[in-house]
This record gives structure tokens, sequence and C-alpha cells, in this order.
């Protein structure tokens, strides 16, 4: 496949991650990905963490360590950003010394200062110290920047600028936004590919590149086309993904026009998650008990799904993280009602995405909008079993952002909730313009929610008077019946509220006959025609 050939959209027809991973095997824990890359030397602009002459924005920088990393870390950590037009933002020191600072599977954020950018496309760590601090990624997005998540999952070495530049980009992406190069099968897979191969058993923790086109990739000269057909099967035991990261199993990074479509299965056998915990087999302690999630999106511009389903993930099922102009439709994503932290689909960070016409059933949320998302459309979706469809959490690592979401024609049939908002205390950002129409509710057990007061384990709860700004609400044209009498909460922040909340033509009664309610706390907005009556809400 020329370079040419790679500027033209990327179809894959139903799992082609096959083939191009294909001697992966069995057993193999194998990634397609970008390594991070050293620099002999890099130029920094002093500009600091606080806010000063040249500081004039603000990014929201998180970091997540490596499971595979010290407990701690006492080492001196350097960060420096930026974009292809020469505007850098650098930390000289981003970890604290006065406390535990990166904590193994942790993640921390952090609010940096310094000149406004465009599009963030480059980003560098520094370690100095003797403690071998291993991150796992660092995300970045500011006023003019959607989130960039830049993966590193290795040991850096010390007194080293080691990152990623994606700068070159701009190029790049007239050339298939780095190609295929970014395919990245994690972890562990069994196959079932319909006859058309035999795949033996291998097992390495090495991360390697394959080329596609050794494996059938062959281009038309307007279409990348890898039909295979088959299912995908997860191993049917966790300590076939010793030595792997457990974060995900399938992942595509830095692909645009990518389609996925085809009638196949993705199975996650996430059964043997569920029901075993790591201290009760005979999984190694490095491999961790919450599972991977099945399939993810990173950085992937006008992507396409189609037709699939996906049963039985581990975790969540499909993720889309810093993804812009998405759209699923038509697919089905099911895993029984008690598997836990089962989302159907997650978004964060990503912008202008579609979800129609499908059926999810799993054991937490069926679509969960995260921080720093814009313009989301889903309509005609039917959930259930599960926990609805939400926006959030948010806030609980501090500055999150969510805006112009519609959810609309949506069932919502046995879920624990039906539409919500959950937000930390102690966050900051905000959620507006989120608008449910057409939603009908069977059997629901809380049907319409916003919870500033998220906490879902009820223990060590933060008691913080910072929240998430919520405004311009909508719950219009929407009807049903719950198990709960009280099928209205809006419990808002006690010192920030929620502003311009209208509830519109809803009118939802009891499964059981009993009289119904609604309940607020500082929610400010207005009702009509609607039942229960919404008298509780505030004056706007």
């Amino acid at each position: 496949m020329s370079p040419a050939m790679t500027s033209r959209p990327v179809m894959l027809f139903l799992l082609v991650i096959t083939v191009a991973s294909i001697t992966s095997g069995v057993q193999a824990s194998r990634s397609i990905v970008f390594l991070p890359q050293p620099l002999s030397s890099l130029d920094i602009i002093n500009t600091t963490l606080h806010q000063g002459q040249n500081a004039r924005c603000s990014f929201t920088v998180s970091i997540r360590t490596s499971c595979s990393s010290p407990a701690y870390t006492r080492d001196q950590i350097s960060l420096a950003f930026g974009d292809a037009y020469g505007n850098q933002v650098y930390a000289p020191r981003i970890d604290d010394p006065a406390s535990r600072a990166f904590e193994r599977c942790s993640k921390d954020t952090y609010t940096v200062y310094g000149p406004c950018t465009y599009q963030i496309c480059y980003a560098y760590l520094y370690r100095s110290g003797y403690d071998g601090w291993i991150p796992y990624d660092v995300t970045i997005y500011g006023y003019n920047s959607k989130a960039v998540t830049f993966i590193y999952n290795v040991a850096i070495p010390g007194n080293t600028w080691y990152g990623h530049n994606y700068c070159r980009s701009r190029a790049v992406k007239s050339a298939g936004n780095l190609g295929w190069s970014l395919l990245s099968v994690g972890s562990t897979m069994l196959y079932t590919i319909a006859g058309l191969f035999r795949v033996s058993s291998v097992r390495s923790a090495d991360i390697k590149t394959f080329n596609v086109i050794d494996f059938g990739a062959v281009g038309d000269g307007r279409t990348d086309d890898l039909p295979v057909s088959g299912n995908i099967i997860a191993p049917n035991s966790k300590s076939a993904w010793d030595g792997a990261a457990t974060n995900a199993w399938l992942t595509f990074a830095n692909i645009d026009h990518l389609t996925v479509n085809g009638n196949g299965v993705f199975d996650g056998l996430g059964h043997i998650w569920w029901s075993n915990a790591c201290t009760n087999d005979n999984t190694s302690p490095e491999t961790q008990c919450k599972g991977p999630t099945a399939l993810i999106f990173r950085r992937c511009d006008q992507l396409r799904v189609r037709g699939v389903t996906m049963i039985r993930s581990p975790r969540s099922h499909i993720i889309l993280t810093a993804c812009n102009e998405v759209s699923i439709a038509n697919i089905r994503i099911m895993s029984p009602g008690d598997s836990l932290n089962t989302d159907g689909i997650g978004v964060s960070g990503s912008t202008n995405v579609q979800i129609q016409n499908s059926l999810i059933a799993t054991g937490d949320d069926c679509i969960a909008i995260g921080g720093g998302s814009s313009n989301i459309s889903i309509s005609g979706i039917t959930c259930g079993p599960g926990h609805g469809i939400s926006i959030g959490s948010l806030g609980e690592g501090g500055f999150e952002v969510v805006e112009d979401v519609n959810v609309r024609n949506c069932t919502m049939k046995d879920t624990l909730a039906g539409v919500r908002i959950k937000t930390w205390q102690g966050g900051e950002g905000y959620a507006r313009r989120i608008a449910f129409e057409g939603i009908v509710f069977v059997a629901v057990n809380n049907p319409i929610i916003i919870d500033q007061f998220y906490c879902p384990s009820r223990v060590n709860c933060k008691k913080d008077t910072a929240a998430v700004a919520l405004s311009d609400i909508t719950f219009r044209g929407i009807l049903g019946t719950s198990l709960m009498d009280e099928v209205i909460n809006l419990s808002c922040s006690e010192t920030v509220g929620c502003k311009n909340i209208l509830v519109d033509r809803v009118y939802i009664s009891s499964v059981n006959g009993n009289p119904v309610h609604a309940k607020c706390i500082n929610a400010h907005g207005r009702y009509t025609h609607t039942s229960p009556a919404v008298k509780c809400l505030l004056p706007p």
C-alpha cells in the first residue's frame, strides 16, 4: 500500500483487525503503536505553572500512572507541550514533593498556565530521580485545543526528554493520518476466523509493529478495503493476560475515515472477570481485576461503526476519546444487568458524535458522555437493562466541560436510571445546553435525575462547595412508568445550583399505582404540563 494510497478512506468490513494482527496468535500480547521517542535536546520557552505575564491561557493536564509503576514516586517530573506554530507551554515541576504523587494505577490532574496555543500536537516528559516512574498516558486540552492523549505505558529513561510529536499531522492527515501504524491489539485474543486461518499460540509481552500489507491488505486505489468474515473472542482465562496491560482489548488510534462495518460479534467473555476476584484464581498480581475495555477508538476522525454486535465485555464495550465526526448506528451491545462497570458506549473529549438506532443492554450506563465532549446527538436507542443514558460523571478529576447534547426518541426499559446528569462535589467546569426529548420509560427505577452530590461508593465522599455548573437543561415530551415513587430528582449544588431547567410535557406514573412526586435542591427553572408537578423548582 503506497503512501499515496493511504490518503484514501480506511474501510474495515467486519473485524479487519484479525488480519492486521493475525500473527499475534491466541495468547499474544502485541500492539501496533507509536512508542514515545527521546529528544537529544528541547528548546524550552520559560513559562510556568503559575499565572504570569506569559500565562494567558490555562490547560488541563491529566496524567495516568501505569499499574506497572512503583507504588509512588519521588522522581521530579517536568512537562513541555505545544502546537505546530511555535507556541509552547513548559511546566518545570508537576510532581508534588510534599505528597505521594503519581501513585500506581492513579490519575493526577493539573491546571497548567502558559501561552495560548492552537491544537496541541506534541508533549514531552522529563524525569529525574531513581524511582523509575512509568506513565501510562498524558491527556491535554485547552480553550483552542481539543483533548489529545499521548500514550506512554513504558518506563521513560532519566534525564531525557521523552514523548511524542504529531505536529506533522497536517501533512500526515492527507496521507491517512498516520495510516495503519496506530492500529493496536492490546493484551490477548482468541480468534475464530470462519476457516480462513488457523492461528497458533504465541506468548510475548513485547510490543511489535506489523505491516498489514504482509497480511493481505490490498488497496483498489479508492479505498483501503480489508474484508474478513468471522468473530473475535477473548481468552477464556484472566491468567492469559499476565504481563500485558489490561486496560484495553482492541484499540484503533489516529486513523481518519475508518469504517467498521459488518454483522460479526466481538465477544469479551466478560463473565470470567465479573465473577472471579483476582485473589480467588491463579491470576498474577500484575493482572488488574477490573478487566479491559473491549474496543477503544482514540483520535479517529470521521469514524463510522455499523452493524456489529458486542457482547460480554469485561468493562466498557466501546469508548470514544478525542474523536471528531463519529457516526455509530445499528449496532447491538449486550451484557447482563448484573455485570459490573460494563458501560455500553462511553464518549470523552470528542465532538460531533451521532449514536443512532441501536440496542444496548448492560450492567452500567448504556451511554455515558464524559468531559470535553460537545455536539453529541443520541437517538433511537433502546436501553435496558442498564443505568440509562448519563451525562457524566463530571468533575472528579477537576475541570470538565460538556455542552450541546441532544438525547431524543429513546426507550429505557427496566433500567436503574432513566436519563441523568451526575457530577462530583469539588469539581469545576460546566455542562450546558443539554436536552432529553421524546423519551419513553418502561418500569424504570429513577426516571429523571440531576445528582450534583454523586459519590457511588458512599464512602469518604467530598464535602466541597465547588461544583460543575449546570444550565440550560431541558426535559421535554417524556412519558412512562416508574418503579419508584420519586420520579424526578433535581439535586443541585447548594452553592452553585442549576439554572434554566425546563420540564415540559413530562408524564410519569407509578407501576404500582402509587402517588408519585418530584424532589428539588436549589434547582431553578420552570415546568409546564407535567405530572407530577415540579413545584419545587425555584424561579429562574
